[in-house]
């Protein structure tokens, strides 16, 4: 049969595809601009034209580092690994960060130092809704963060966290009895020590503080994963409170609450520093080790890939079935029916699939009991149904209009003509366009982590935001990516064949075919 091997081949591109970018890793030089590689060692060097800053899109450090550093050229970044990655192989001469996350940074990956300096010093506070309710939990989280602060609880917090004292680390928040009511705590889990992901589950000192709160006050917790530039809109829709290392600034002031500061950071610039580097095999090995094996990392990406499938399946067969209502609705020959459906497909077609799924869950479904999976599905339902409802209608129009009447006159009615005639030889026209559809709805799903939901492009990236390494992350997900993209369109396949049999192409053994 032709698809006997396809799990061979597959494994073989797969292979072939790593071991291409293995080898690119390799041979890439260590400086993007192919310079001489320099390394700053005082602040002064960064007041000089054209040094290239990082800085991370949402944060306080972007109009810092414009008055700061006005001769400077600044890159934006939705996530500080990504910052980190591009430090590191020479794309960036540095950017600013908080010293407690500076060092947490340094602690886990070779290469990278912070300058001495002190460039600012800013006060970490959360962040609440401008309401009612707002008001009534800053009110008691400020009583509970100056008592904190009083009796030395803040400290021990912090100094078990920058110690990785786990004995005296709080972060079992799901053993929480909501008994007032649970507070959705919005986070990014790529900025430690603050908030990140240990052992499949969010930690740090956010999400201590938080716990220890919810335990005097008698609320149940949950914690909400997302970027860092979606917290401030999140606020009174998705989350009721907001800690990710925040900062106070007047503007922010304007539009949220702003809780007693419970730390105050200084502002340092992380720059590289010369390092031995290990030979190629070692580095791959400590590679696949902290990306695979610490922390059962691993099952991270099965997570992710698990997600991803329920979207891509569950969108596939609503996006169908709804496109083929489409489909029927536009061959009625009414008016209005066309009109609205015809709004419908242009509107789906020309509305990018971020801008939907974005527009969906802030705007639309804005209660928390509509959950990011909820929304993805229906997002990609509604685009996947617009394209499949074109793909139908040309396949239907493509069969001879004599193959209803020739059916009609042989005593068929014209539901059953249409199911048991037309539609299987319109499937041959649509089904191959159908197939590419299906892959790269499967691919569009790696846009879902902009609404918080864990996929396996955002379990990718919370694995880099831990390692600060992007070799094996993203080479496993592309891997799994064209994995699963070959299995749906090998399902495909099986349609088609199932439709028309001797399309199967057949070989037998020891006869040569002219």
């Amino acid at each position: 049969m032709i698809c006997d091997k396809w799990p061979k081949t597959v494994v073989r591109i797969a292979c072939c595809l790593m071991t291409l970018l293995l080898l690119s890793s390799v041979m890439l030089p260590g400086s993007a601009r192919g310079d001489e590689e320099h390394f700053f060692t005082s602040i002064e060097e960064f007041y000089a034209p054209h040094i290239r800053l990082g800085v991370q899109t949402g944060t306080s450090y972007d109009v810092f580092c414009s008055e700061k550093f006005p001769l400077s050229d600044i890159t934006y970044f939705t996530s500080v690994p990504d910052m980190m990655l591009q430090l590191k192989n020479g794309s960036l001469d540095g950017f600013t960060t908080s010293e407690v996350t500076a060092r947490e940074m340094i602690g886990t990956t070779d290469g990278i130092t912070y300058l001495p300096e002190k460039l600012d010093e800013l006060a970490i506070c959360m962040a609440l809704p401008k309401d009612d309710d707002g008001l009534k939990l800053q009110a008691q989280l400020n009583e509970f963060l100056t008592r904190a602060k009083d009796n030395g609880t803040l400290d021990a917090v912090t100094e078990a966290w920058l110690t990785n004292d786990t004995e005296h680390q709080v972060t079992d928040y799901q053993a929480l009895e909501a008994v007032n009511g649970t507070i959705r705590l919005g986070t990014e889990s790529a900025y430690a020590p603050y908030a990140y992901i240990r052992n499949g589950c969010i930690v740090g000192i956010d999400i201590d503080l938080m716990i220890r709160f919810c335990r005097e006050t008698g609320y149940g917790l949950e914690v909400i994963d997302m970027s860092f530039d979606a917290l401030i809109p999140s606020l009174g829709t998705r989350s009721d409170i907001i800690a990710n290392g925040i900062t106070y600034s007047d503007e922010r002031a304007e539009k949220v609450l702003f809780s007693v500061p419970y730390s105050t950071e200084k502002t340092v610039m992380l720059v590289r520093c010369p390092m031995e580097k290990p030979d190629f095999f070692t580095s791959l090995k400590d590679s696949f080790v902290s990306t695979f094996i610490r922390e059962n990392r691993w099952q991270l990406l099965l997570q992710g890939l698990w997600t991803t499938m329920v979207i891509s399946l569950l969108s596939g067969i609503f996006g169908t079935l709804l496109g083929f209502g489409i489909c029927l609705l536009r061959r009625r020959k009414n008016k209005i029916c066309t009109a609205v459906t015809t709004a419908y497909i242009r509107l789906l077609q020309g509305t990018p699939i971020v801008v939907l799924l974005l527009i969906l869950y802030y705007v639309v479904f804005t209660g928390p009991s509509v959950t990011g999976l909820t929304v993805a599905v229906a997002a990609f339902t509604m685009n996947f149904a617009a394209y499949v409802s074109e793909m139908m209608r040309t396949g239907i129009d493509a069969v001879p209009a004599g193959q209803m009447e020739a059916a009609l006159a042989m005593g068929y009615t014209r539901r059953d003509a249409f199911f048991r005639i037309v539609m299987p030889q319109a499937a041959l026209h649509f089904l191959p366009v159908y197939k590419g559809e299906v892959v790269s709805l499967l691919k569009s799903t790696s846009v879902v982590g902009y609404i918080t939901v864990q996929d396996l492009t955002k379990m990718s990236d919370i694995i880099r935001s831990r390692t600060y390494d992007a070799l094996f992350p993203l080479i496993t997900t592309a891997v799994i990516y064209f994995a699963a993209a070959a299995l749906l369109g090998y399902l495909v396949s099986r349609i088609e064949i199932r439709l028309k049999p001797d399309r199967v192409h057949r070989c037998v053994k020891g006869v040569k075919m002219l």
